[in-house]
């Protein structure tokens, strides 16, 4: 299990993440266990920081929302989907490998960041 994004201001983030994962597999009732071992927690693709968008946050929501019709947000999703695609670019998950990407949102923001975001939503 990995997360990509922005870091929790809490001190046991893994095991945190971790938990979380438990309570959603069982409710779920998927066969399936994890641990903390199996979290990885990076901010690798946070960029300058908070709230300011990255080159490769912009070219996932393009991207995605060209593929898929998904509209990723510049803070949070963009973000993630920007690692989780240089993750797999740099054969870091490997091919064939079950992956489930959690939007959580964020949409309204991609109007608060137009200027950022430039000729991005005139192509969606």
């Amino acid at each position: 299990m990995r997360k990509i994004g922005k870091s929790w201001r809490c001190s046991n983030v893994r095991e945190e993440i971790a938990r979380i994962a438990k309570k959603l597999i069982d409710k779920l009732g998927i066969d399936l266990s994890v641990s903390v071992s199996d979290v990885i927690n990076t901010t690798d693709y946070v960029g300058e920081g908070y709230g300011k968008v990255t080159k490769e946050c912009l070219d996932a929501i393009k991207l995605v929302a060209r593929k898929e019709g998904i509209i990723l947000d510049p803070v949070y999703t963009g973000k993630a989907m920007a690692g989780l695609i240089d993750k797999i670019k740099n054969k870091q998950i490997n091919e064939g490998a079950n992956i489930v990407f959690m939007h959580t949102g964020g949409f309204p923001l991609i109007f608060a960041y137009s200027d950022d975001l430039g000729g991005t939503v005139d192509v969606m």
